[in-house]
């Protein structure tokens, strides 16, 4: 899943000898305080997402029924672990650049499998909430343009450009494992009784209390089942399969 190991068009073999990724060039780069300097300005702007979307929230505490913020939540933590990193990394150089061993091992794994779900995370939340959830009578806010997209650009920036970040193909098991916790959640929801506080408000057309009306699953099963089987088999893969070739664009930063 951390496989280190790069051979393909654009980082050929040496001969016959594969490249490996150089993990500190890769998630601590040079010239070090303009890359994480950019990285804690990406952080600072992140959370400034997530406290203004906490407080226009009416219901707090119905804030992490979303799957918008599921995402978020994933995102932030990506973008943090990815600044601790790299200044780790930069005060603890380890003697060989091409291991996962030690803190080092645990903050880089934890990063890149963070970055594995949270970049396509977002694809799926910006298409789905653009295309599922938004009406075109709703109010477009900053909060709304920033969690449903802007968030999306912010992460594949740190991700696909200042890091360069390999998505592998193994880490899709991560990214799937939380949309099927998601979904698991939409039904033990509905069929709990914990209800939605948003759901007998003036501006909603709700006749349940589902998270999101295209998900209902008391009242429409058979639409509700069909939307979360077409994500889990159809969408994720060709969203994480799109991410994962974005990734590859740019040549990664190796060592022999």
């Amino acid at each position: 899943m951390f496989d280190l190991v790069e051979q393909d068009a654009l980082n050929p073999a040496v001969d016959d000898t594969p490249l490996s990724l150089c993990v500190v060039e890769t998630f601590s780069p040079h010239p070090r305080i303009l890359y994480t300097g950019a990285k804690i300005s990406l952080v600072a702007w992140i959370v400034s997402v997530v406290g203004m979307s906490i407080a226009n929230t009416t219901h707090k505490s119905f804030w992490l029924a979303y799957l918008t913020h599921w995402v978020l939540v994933i995102s932030t933590a990506y973008i943090i672990l990815s600044v601790l990193s790299a200044v780790y990394l930069a005060l603890h150089p380890p003697a060989r650049s091409d291991n996962l061993d030690g803190v080092m091992g645990v903050l880089v794994k934890s990063t890149w499998a963070l970055f594995a779900i949270a970049a396509p995370g977002q694809v799926m939340v910006t298409i789905l909430y653009w295309t599922l959830e938004f009406d075109v009578d709703d109010e477009v806010t900053y909060v709304n343009v920033m969690t449903h997209g802007i968030v999306m650009l912010v992460i594949m920036f740190d991700g696909f450009i200042l890091s360069r970040i390999p998505i592998r193909m193994k880490q899709f098991v991560l990214f799937e494992s939380v949309a099927a916790l998601y979904i698991l959640w939409t039904i033990i929801h509905d069929y709990s009784g914990i209800g939605n506080p948003y759901a007998d408000g003036e501006t909603s057309t709700q006749n349940d209390d589902a998270i999101y009306e295209s998900i209902a699953w008391k009242n429409n099963i058979d639409g509700a089942a069909i939307i979360c089987v077409v994500a889990l088999i159809v969408a994720n893969p060709v969203i994480f399969m799109a991410c994962r070739t974005l990734s590859r664009l740019l040549p990664r930063r190796l060592c022999a």
